[in-house]
């Protein structure tokens, strides 16, 4: 039964955040990863400045995120908002059942979300 854990984790993760729905994927940095993703397919390139900032246009800016913006892109183009709502639904399930099946990582539910703070700090 252990063995399948990491199986059921992932199910359990992906239909809790799928549930969840447009409200995954509420943050407004989210459209423009899938616009910078657009554009990089348009122009079969990486932007090398700001090309939709109002304050910084034309500033010389690396996308260090492109992959997941063209991969963000192709799912809206397949999908609408539901392509990268199950794209980003599919990586969280992906990384929870991959932490499951690493032995040190054991699944406490009431535990999961220390864990995943990891901004903060008990230390004196």
């Amino acid at each position: 039964m252990r063995g399948l854990l990491p199986l059921w984790v992932g199910v359990f993760i992906y239909a809790l955040f799928l549930l969840a729905g447009n409200r995954l994927l509420i943050d407004p940095d989210t459209m423009w990863q899938v616009t910078i993703g657009q554009w990089i397919m348009d122009h079969r390139g990486v932007p090398e400045t700001d090309v939709y900032s109002f304050t910084m246009r034309g500033q010389p800016w690396i996308s260090t995120q492109w992959l997941a913006q063209v991969l963000y892109a192709k799912a809206y183009a397949v999908a609408g908002w539901s392509g990268p709502v199950v794209l980003a639904a599919g990586a969280i399930t992906a990384t929870f059942a991959l932490l499951t099946k690493c032995k040190r990582f054991p699944i406490r539910v009431w535990d999961i979300s220390g864990r995943l703070n990891l901004g903060s700090s008990t230390s004196n």
